[in-house]
């Protein structure tokens, strides 16, 4: 599975950084670069920018996470360290969370949400795909090669064994690589031939229609 690390489009480019609370002025700014600035408070600072221009901006701040620490080359949780290209987006209903590919880390607040949603539903060249993450069946948003963001697919009844990549139904067992996705309103559907009938295996809510 690619990382997300930077994701863009003709106009937009969403990205994950470093940065700093400051005060300039008496107001309060975010900056990713520091200079002589009086420091308010740190951490990942989250952003779209337009072509040089950043247009959105906002920050997780370090005083508000409990075992999470946001330093300047990398993360820290846990004793466990990751690198900020080794984020990714996950979408669970309404919720928006930052993991990696094996830990969910936290879970961003409706703002970032409101924020980031508006550059991926501006994206014309996205497609979805199917991918295992954790054990977990998922369909995920991709561009530019690089996953936009990362949701788990509702199975009903059905089973998922990920050693085998198999779907096992009340009645058929069907491998991944007979299923393929289309996006029904205001859901994405998992769909298989089944002779000649076609049937679906699971489904996500859409959570950018």
């Amino acid at each position: 599975m690619n990382c997300y690390d930077e994701y863009e489009n003709k106009d937009f480019k969403l990205f994950f950084n470093y940065g700093y609370l400051v005060n300039i002025d008496n107001n309060e700014e975010i900056i990713i670069n520091l200079t002589n600035e009086e420091i308010i408070n740190t951490g990942l600072v989250i952003g779209i920018k337009q072509g040089d221009q950043i247009v959105d901006i906002d920050i997780v701040r370090n005083t508000d996470m409990k075992d999470i620490i946001f330093k300047k080359d990398l993360i820290e949780m846990n004793n466990n360290k990751y690198s900020y290209n080794d984020l990714l987006l996950k979408l669970e209903n309404n919720d928006m969370y930052i993991i990696t590919e094996n830990t969910v880390l936290f879970k961003l607040k409706p703002n970032f949400f409101d924020m980031i949603s508006v550059i991926i539903n501006n994206v014309i060249d996205k497609k979805y795909i199917i991918t295992v993450l954790k054990a977990t069946l998922n369909v995920s948003c991709i561009f530019n090669d690089k996953i936009v963001w990362t949701t788990p697919v509702n199975i009903g009844s059905n089973n998922f064994d990920s050693k085998s990549s198999n779907i096992i139904t009340k009645n058929n067992t069907y491998n991944l690589d007979e299923c393929y996705l289309k996006s029904i309103d205001d859901k994405i559907n998992i769909y298989v031939d089944s002779g000649s009938n076609t049937e679906i295996i699971g489904f996500i809510n859409n959570p950018f229609y």
